[in-house]
């Protein structure tokens, strides 16, 4: 159990050991910290790869725009050479 306050009696709640103050102390800022860590860690790394699927998926369409427009300018090419 962590203890905020230290009284001298009864004689169980007294400090167990040098340093116990410190170390609680640590040890709760320590749960305070990981509440919004714990809270928020997982939807902000879904946002995140979301936006890289955006992004990838956007380049690969892109990539086929431009493939299929070369393709098509090639084919005109070709077509008005054997003409």
């Amino acid at each position: 159990m962590i203890l905020v306050s230290y009284p001298k009696e009864p004689q169980s709640s007294v400090v167990f050991y040098s340093g116990q103050k410190a170390l609680q102390t640590a040890l709760i800022l320590l749960a305070v910290i990981c509440i919004p860590w714990m809270l928020l860690g997982k939807p902000i790394y879904r946002i995140m790869m979301n936006k890289r699927r955006a992004n990838v998926s956007q380049n690969k369409i892109t990539n086929i725009s431009l493939e299929s427009i070369e393709n098509k300018i090639l084919k005109i090419k070709h077509s008005m050479q054997q003409s």
